[in-house]
């Protein structure tokens, strides 16, 4: 929305030019989700306690958890409400892959909603099954995977890799050389997920050790001892190392 007034005013309000420089609206829509989580969290939580929509704890999960049983639930919508909207407010509207990306985000953020209406409605820990989730996540990544494929074959998406500090290093998937055909294209994809099977399997099978004692990867260090504090802040630290590493590598060329 921003990057309109600077198209339409910049060149009567010179001030709007600061808004054709991705690094500044990135700053600024870091700033607006955070004051978004910041003027909108309390009010969510306070809702969410209002209506009684809690959290049921799954038998199988650390044993720890039980403990939290009751805590308001559906925080997702707020994250997400903190992820579009700034989106929409600073990003560049006009490129394709914005919307793709906000719509691979609303997708996967609807599949949870519907997660935990089921947990609500049902007034317990399953939500949807297993099967349906996996489901309908290949489907989500199918249908956003073919319209990649659709865009690669018109020559508006490239499957080049670009590495920050390395311009030389472009290295393709060569899908097409070995598959021939654009619809073959996600079989390429099954020797990286063998690679995946293989260490999580094989570590079992020769060590009699797990990798990870459970999923998701949070709940692993809980098992190892970490108290769930302590993960989210190590959580922090590293998503603030990453986020200000990806900010130095927008004007690398």
């Amino acid at each position: 929305m921003f990057f309109y007034l600077y198209l339409k005013f910049h060149t009567q309000v010179h001030l709007f030019n600061l808004f054709r420089y991705i690094t500044f609206r990135t700053a600024y829509a870091s700033l607006t989700a955070l004051f978004l989580s910041l003027v909108l969290g309390p009010w969510v939580v306070r809702k969410l306690k209002e209506f009684q929509i809690g959290q049921y704890v799954r038998e199988e999960g650390p044993s720890s958890h039980q403990s939290k049983a009751g805590t308001p639930t559906m925080g997702g919508v707020l994250i997400n409400l903190c992820i579009i909207v700034p989106a929409i407010l600073w990003a560049d509207l006009s490129n394709l892959f914005i919307w793709l990306t906000l719509g691979v985000t609303a997708a996967f953020a609807g599949i949870g909603f519907w997660d935990d209406y089921q947990k609500l409605r049902e007034r317990n820990n399953q939500g949807l099954t297993v099967r349906t989730k996996f489901l309908l996540q290949i489907l989500v990544s199918f249908v956003f995977g073919v319209i990649l494929v659709f865009l690669s074959a018109r020559g508006l998406y490239s499957t080049t890799l670009t590495f920050p500090f390395f311009k030389r290093f472009r290295p393709d998937f060569l899908i097409e050389r070995f598959l021939g055909n654009v619809w073959t294209y996600p079989f390429a994809f099954l020797p990286f997920l063998l690679f995946v099977v293989l260490i999580l399997v094989g570590s079992f099978k020769l060590r009699g050790k797990r990798v990870f004692k459970m999923a998701p990867t949070h709940h692993h260090f809980e098992l190892v001892g970490w108290k769930e504090s302590k993960i989210i802040a190590r959580f922090w630290i590293a998503a603030l190392i990453f986020a200000l590493f990806a900010l130095t590598t927008l004007k690398l060329r």
